[in-house]
């Protein structure tokens, strides 16, 4: 012990000390009380073999991951592209013609994904309109509860009103009595909303105004009119077929001319 202290091996009792003496390498600490001293040796080949298979192993796996997705991309390249490179490869190599048959199915069969393709596309627009419908309903519906400004709602609906505000609209405000059908509460649900979206329709197309549900559980609908038989035809069409689908249980107020979008929240306010 004291030799070790001596040259410095261990200079510090509370510190692992090491020195390397050709391929060994020997470790000392003091431990206890006085002069004991936990000495050990390892071969250096011994000590760094750990992190030289590790660096090894590193490699391989990178190597294997990189031929793996390299795989993976060439299979899924072929299985995407295989319908049309069967199609027109020996075309364009010019090896061997194909059967005028087999042309004309896979051309059918390209046809048809085309098809699917647009079907979908349009099935998707579709259900972006109705989406938009719904968005400026309730936009509609907190321009009335005034939760939303004039400007917006001009904005929105554009073919009521000008610029200036200046047009020429009714009002219709509609309310169910469901107690004479006795319906399921679930039933009764499917009808109004049924009912709602048949209103909406026709006043969306041809852009005729907009409809409304608001928190009196009343239909609302705004339209644009002209003077004389066209205002008497729309307001007709919406309460004669509510009428009907309702069994005459359903009751209208009707609003004055309107002629400027400031009147239209006046208006409201008296049909409620």
């Amino acid at each position: 012990p004291g030799l070790l202290y001596d040259t410095g091996f261990v200079p510090n009792a509370q510190e692992v000390s090491f020195i390397r003496d050709n391929d060994r390498i020997f470790y000392a600490k003091a431990i206890g009380y006085g002069d004991i001293i936990c000495f050990t040796s390892y071969s250096a080949r011994d000590i760094y073999q750990e992190s030289q298979h590790l660096e090894k192993y590193i490699v391989i796996v990178c190597i294997g991951l990189l031929i793996f997705l390299l795989v993976v991309s060439i299979y899924m390249a072929k299985r995407l592209y295989q319908p049309i490179n069967m199609l027109y490869s020996d075309f364009s190599n010019g090896t061997k013609l194909l059967q005028k048959e087999d042309i004309h199915d896979e051309i059918e069969l390209l046809k048809h994904i085309f098809s699917e393709m647009n079907t979908f596309n349009s099935n998707a627009k579709l259900k972006l309109k109705q989406f938009d419908e719904i968005t400026r309903a309730f936009r509609f519906r907190n321009f009335l509860e005034r939760n939303q400004s004039l400007k917006d709602f001009m904005k929105d609906h554009p073919y009521l009103f000008d610029g200036n505000g200046n047009g020429l609209c009714e009002m219709l405000v509609l309310k169910l009595d469901m107690t004479a059908r006795e319906m399921p509460a679930e039933e009764e649900m499917l009808f109004r909303l049924n009912l709602q979206e048949v209103l909406r329709t026709y006043l969306q197309s041809s852009l005729k105004g907009i409809l409304a549900k608001n928190s009196h559980d009343h239909l609302v609908l705004l339209y644009r009119i002209h003077e004389g038989q066209d205002a008497e035809q729309v307001r007709r069409v919406l309460t004669d077929t509510t009428i009907k689908l309702t069994n005459e249980g359903a009751y209208f107020a009707l609003s004055k001319p309107i002629r400027k979008a400031e009147e239209i929240l006046s208006q409201y306010q008296i049909l409620l």
